[in-house]
C-alpha cells in the first residue's frame, strides 16, 4: 500500500465531515492545544474498521477534520513510502490516532502555520543578524 494513495481519501472525508461544523473558536483552540479526545479516537477506530463515521458531535467532528488534514499532510510528505507491512485498517488507525497523539499534530502545525510566513519565506532566514558583539 502506497502512502500517497490516501491523500484523496483524507481530503474527501474532510469535505464530507467539514461542510458545516457548529463549533466555536474556543473549540478549535482546544482541539489544537491538547493531544486528542477519547471520543475522536473511538470514531477513528470505527472509521478504520468500517470506512464510515459514527454520529459525531460538532467538537469531535472538528477534531477529526484536523486529524484528517494532518494525515493528508503526512501522506504528501511520505508520498512514495510503501507500507506493505500494514493492512489498510492498521495504517488508518496508526495515522489518525497514534501519529496524531505522538508527533503528528505538532509537526503538522509547525509546518502548516509556523515555519513560513504568508509569502512562503521561512522565518529562520529572516532573523536579524547578531549585533551584540563580543562579550
Amino acid at each position: 500500500m502506497i502512502v500517497g494513495d490516501f491523500i484523496t481519501v483524507f481530503e474527501t472525508e474532510i469535505d464530507r465531515l467539514g461542510g458545516r461544523i457548529d463549533a466555536s473558536m474556543r473549540d478549535l483552540l482546544d482541539c489544537l492545544g491538547r493531544q486528542g479526545s477519547k471520543e475522536a479516537d473511538a470514531a477513528c477506530l470505527f472509521f478504520a474498521a468500517k470506512r464510515e463515521w459514527p454520529p459525531l458531535p460538532p467538537k469531535v467532528k472538528l477534531e477529526i477534520c484536523l486529524r484528517l488534514a494532518c494525515a493528508a499532510w503526512y501522506c504528501r510528505v511520505e508520498f512514495g513510502q510503501d507500507r506493505e507491512d500494514e493492512t489498510e485498517r492498521e495504517f488508518l488507525e496508526s495515522l489518525l490516532i497514534e501519529y496524531w497523539l505522538d508527533v503528528g499534530r505538532a509537526d503538522w502545525l509547525y509546518e502548516a502555520f509556523v515555519r513560513k510566513d504568508s509569502t512562503g519565506v521561512e522565518f529562520e532566514s529572516k532573523r536579524p543578524p547578531d549585533v551584540s558583539g563580543p562579550n
